[in-house]
């Protein structure tokens, strides 16, 4: 996901080296934004309906459809559009994949299917149990980026609906399941692969913070 905040960031440079009247500097941040865009949308970083999300020191890829898990991550589904990498068609599929593999009535899980095994290639993330945290969860400071990114693309009403899946207010009638309280963002919320689905987890005043700074912070 690095080279996305990346790209994001040469375009931000761009606009302001443009206003600084810094025309050399500004086409430079537009050749590295090109050569990371290339890149993430080649057979490298594209599995054909998805973002693919990384590699393996063995050279295998991480977020495919040809794993038996994870085979899609909710990251590089939002970020790609946030950084303008994608866009169009290739973005719309973005968006419908992560909306089709990864979206639940509480909220955008991490990645889909979980890991039901450790496995040292991957690391912390196997070591929950399916659903839980990394491993399937609904992280509610990653959902604001793919709110971002449906609003981008001019998805209002999908932006809304991933937003109402997470906020604390509207989830009073699941009250003993969610068991967090109505005025605090959790850290993540167990996922759709998990028995208790649906209850928050990690409450307190960093997750408020978290929760609750993380989307305007990462508008750009």
């Amino acid at each position: 996901m690095v080279n996305h905040a990346a790209g994001r960031s040469a375009q931000d440079l761009q606009e302001l080296y443009l206003a600084l009247s810094k025309k050399e500097k500004a086409q430079e941040c537009e050749k590295l934004h090109k050569h990371f865009a290339d890149v993430v949308n080649s057979d490298a970083g594209w599995d054909g309906e998805w973002y693919l999300r990384a590699y393996t020191d063995e050279g295998k890829k991480v977020g495919t459809k040809e794993n038996d898990k994870a085979k899609i991550y909710l990251l590089v589904q939002s970020w790609p559009i946030m950084a303008g990498f994608a866009t169009g068609e290739r973005a719309k599929k973005a968006l419908d994949s992560a909306h089709k593999y990864l979206n639940s009535e509480y909220g955008l899980v991490l990645i889909w299917p979980a890991y039901d095994h450790f496995d040292w290639r991957i690391g912390g993330t196997t070591t929950y149990p399916p659903g839980a945290k990394e491993n399937g969860g609904v992280f509610v400071q990653t959902n604001p980026w793919q709110m971002i990114a449906q609003a981008m693309m001019g998805n209002g009403d999908m932006a809304y609906q991933y937003y109402r899946q997470i906020l604390p207010s509207a989830k009073n009638d699941i009250a003993d399941k969610y068991e967090v309280e109505p005025y605090v963002y959790c850290q993540n919320i167990l996922g759709k692969e998990h028995p208790q689905f649906g209850m928050g987890r990690i409450p307190g005043l960093r997750e408020r913070q978290r929760g609750t700074l993380w989307p305007p912070a990462n508008t750009f």
